[in-house]
């Protein structure tokens, strides 16, 4: 027992010693999840570059849902320009631009949800893994976690000041058209990335 409290310890230890502003319930989740892991690294996303990230998605979901937002008003008579249809075929145009309209706020919500994710995840290195923990909405959690053998490479991006990103290729292979598809994760605001890397590098070459 005073073992397992020791290495839980260490863990909120250095969580605060790296000044992480994490929800509480996403701290108490971590202590428990990685008692008798020694803790190498721990790191929060940036919030504001994950909604900036996001926004591309933003931009591109402004004319979608303007136009289907103007089809809709249309097809329920609400615009005098546009001639709308009667009866069954109404009704069922109305229902057709109905998930295009869904679709477009979704999207229109993805640097939200992007910022809420990243306000309540945390990045942690141990002895034995990498793994991502994220509160849900519910008070639930998830945790992936990323085993050596599952980094294919890392591919690292910094300034001038050493603060940088990382990111994790996982699997990369073609598909039947010959375009390239990747599966991978992605680290941002990590400061001193390179050693960082040099952390997952190692952990890689000893398991």
């Amino acid at each position: 027992m005073p073992q397992l409290y020791l290495a839980a310890k260490v863990l909120c230890d250095g969580m605060s010693m790296l000044k992480l502003d994490l929800p509480a319930t996403v701290k108490q989740f971590a202590q428990r999840e990685f008692i008798g892991e020694q803790l190498k690294w721990a790191h929060r996303p940036p919030a504001r570059a994950a909604f900036i990230g996001a926004l591309v998605i933003w931009l591109f979901a402004l004319p979608w849902t303007a136009f289907a937002l103007f089809w809709e008003a249309g097809v329920m008579g609400l615009l005098p320009s546009v001639k709308s249809s009667t009866g069954s075929g109404r009704i069922g145009m109305m229902l057709f631009g109905l998930p295009f309209v869904l679709i477009g706020l979704v999207m229109m919500s993805a640097p939200f949800w992007a910022w809420r994710t990243a306000k309540n995840s945390v990045w942690v290195l141990t002895n034995k893994r990498l793994a991502i923990v994220t509160a849900g909405l519910r008070g639930g959690m998830t945790i992936k976690s990323i085993t050596a053998n599952d980094i294919l490479s890392i591919e690292r991006s910094q300034n001038d000041q050493g603060i940088g990103s990382l990111k994790l290729v996982y699997q990369s292979t073609r598909d039947s058209d010959g375009d390239a598809k990747e599966r991978s994760d992605k680290i941002d605001g990590i400061a001193d990335v390179r050693a960082v890397e040099a952390m997952i590098r190692t952990l890689k070459m000893e398991r």
